[in-house]
């Protein structure tokens, strides 16, 4: 039997997710939902299991067994959920609950400019979660070399269902009540996932599999209901196999404080290969049933990276480990113009080692703990130990093997004795 919380105002609710029940709004029908959405959903899902019992249900009795509906007792309509709001409703309607609600997704080439961007805010789609995937969900499988997912498998081990998962996972993992958006950016190396909220488990265990805690849990169930993504933990070490198997660079996972923020980085092969058109699959069917209704212009997004960094020019990644950076003081966003769209290089780093030195010393190391431990130099010059053992959250004794191996291999030198050693990277004396 669902909670009833109708005494509570919208933001109490906001900050009570994830409960037993549903989040629901009383103050929203379900008119607040593009059924055009909706029908494009149901589509998927028969897709994925034409046998289901609830391919039968009519709308309203399907979305509450998606938890994207209820009813509030037996002689009332149903209304939305803030999940099925989430996934289904129009952008105007979502802002009324997360005013900072925002998807972002860019293509971008070598030289940095955008060549393409799908945008919640714009005015000209829906803006949901759902029609957000159903877009850019196949320009990442694109990217990596994939067919369309029409028919996502839970076995699928390529690039393209890592990068389906990625998108998933941001998408489930965001905190939509936070002031900052989900972001996705697609390089020629790699793409990036960037979503508001920090990291529910330890990275370790993500990687690991067998272990999940969703800030979201009716939005990841939607999504494996269609096959989007895994479930059930399974995603990030599914990420790291179909990379392995790729024969890229392991995934990168890397958070940061102050806001809560978690990024995903998924590198891709070095020539995608070309795909005919009958392997692209169908285009999707059109977004909106109804015009929506007049937004504001797009936030401004984070900057774009200069050349040599990673993520969005906002956290220092750590390859095949994770640690939590310390705060950092937060700027007001600023709104511009939407005719300013196109993301700004971020200022060049000056406090660490360049980032191709890094790289090749990270190249170099077969550790994952010794490859974290070199990605100290993007931010410093020369590290002490303590340094090793505050990001790998390890004792003295760890520390010290990590250090002298990285020393023994001639990666990186010892300055000092003692308490007092510092350590350098050896190719930048």
């Amino acid at each position: 039997m669902l909670e009833q919380r109708s005494h509570m105002s919208t933001e109490d609710m906001r900050y009570r997710w994830p409960v037993q029940a549903p989040p629901i709004t009383d103050q929203m029908d379900m008119d607040a939902l593009c059924y055009g959405a909706v029908a494009a959903y149901r589509e998927a899902f028969d897709r994925i299991g034409d046998d289901h019992p609830w391919t039968r249900l009519p709308d309203d009795d399907f979305l509450m067994r998606l938890n994207a509906a209820y009813r509030p007792s037996a002689s009332d309509d149903i209304r939305p959920t803030c999940a099925g709001v989430l996934m289904f409703g129009y952008e105007h309607e979502i802002a009324q609950l997360y005013p900072g609600y925002v998807l972002d997704y860019r293509r971008e080439s070598k030289n940095g400019s955008v060549t393409k961007r799908i945008v919640s805010n714009d005015g000209s789609w829906s803006g949901c979660l759902f029609d957000f995937w159903r877009q850019v969900s196949p320009l990442l499988s694109e990217a990596m070399g994939g067919r369309a997912p029409d028919r996502s498998k839970a076995d699928d081990d390529s690039l393209a269902a890592a990068a389906r998962e990625g998108l998933a996972n941001a998408l489930a993992h965001s905190d939509y009540a936070g002031r900052r958006h989900l972001v996705v950016v697609q390089r020629a190396d790699r793409i990036e996932f960037s979503n508001p909220g920090g990291l529910r488990v330890r990275a370790s265990d993500a990687f690991g599999g067998g272990i999940s805690d969703p800030r979201n849990p009716y939005l990841m169930k939607m999504l494996a209901l269609i096959g989007a993504c895994t479930g059930a933990g399974r995603g990030l070490s599914m990420v790291r196999r179909a990379s392995e198997r790729a024969g890229v660079p392991e995934p990168v996972l890397s958070q940061q404080s102050a806001p809560d923020r978690t990024t995903l980085v998924v590198f891709a092969p070095a020539s995608p290969p070309k795909r005919s058109a009958q392997a692209a699959g169908p285009e999707p069917p059109p977004l909106a049933d109804k015009p929506p209704e007049p937004v504001a212009a797009v936030q401004a997004s984070p900057p774009a990276p200069a050349e040599g960094e990673s993520g969005l020019g906002e956290v220092q990644v750590i390859q095949a480990a994770f640690v939590p950076l310390q705060p950092q003081p937060t700027q007001p966003q600023q709104q511009q113009p939407q005719q300013h769209l196109q993301a700004q290089p971020a200022p060049a780093r000056t406090l660490g080692e360049s980032e191709a030195a890094v790289t090749r010393a990270m190249s170099q190391a077969s550790d994952p703990d010794a490859r974290a431990a070199l990605a100290l130099f993007r931010d410093k010059k020369r590290i002490r130990r303590s340094d090793v053992e505050e990001l790998l959250g390890v004792g003295s004794t760890k520390a010290k093997a990590v250090v002298a191996a990285l020393v023994s291999d001639g990666i990186i030198s010892a300055e000092g004795g003692g308490r007092s050693t510092l350590y350098r990277l050896k190719d930048a004396l």
